[in-house]
């Protein structure tokens, strides 16, 4: 996990304001969320595929989120970002977009 991001989901994993604890029982508080997306580019493709079992980001932010209450994101994937041109790139972000509006 890249450290931005470990150090974003300890910044947003508070007690008293994503969960709370009273006696050893976990209350998560942010049940509201309707949509909650995960974005990821890639520059290899994981998903489906024999080397799934290592891609851990996904699993990684899917776990802190579900801690707080967040769960069944939508995953949104841009792979092979290594080996495409620019134009396959700028289509498969701009449909990431629209799924987003």
């Amino acid at each position: 996990m890249p450290a931005i991001l470990k150090w974003y989901i300890d910044l947003v994993v508070k007690v008293g304001e994503t969960f709370t604890s009273s006696e050893g029982n976990m209350t998560w508080l942010l049940t509201n969320i309707k949509n909650f997306y995960i974005v990821t580019a890639k520059g290899w493709v994981y998903a489906e595929t024999a080397w799934e079992h290592i891609e851990t980001l996904e699993a990684n932010i899917k776990q802190a989120f579900a801690f707080m209450g967040v769960n069944n994101p939508k995953i949104l994937r841009v792979e092979w970002t290594n080996a495409k041109d620019e134009a396959t790139l700028e289509s498969e972000i701009e449909n990431i977009k629209n799924t987003l509006v």
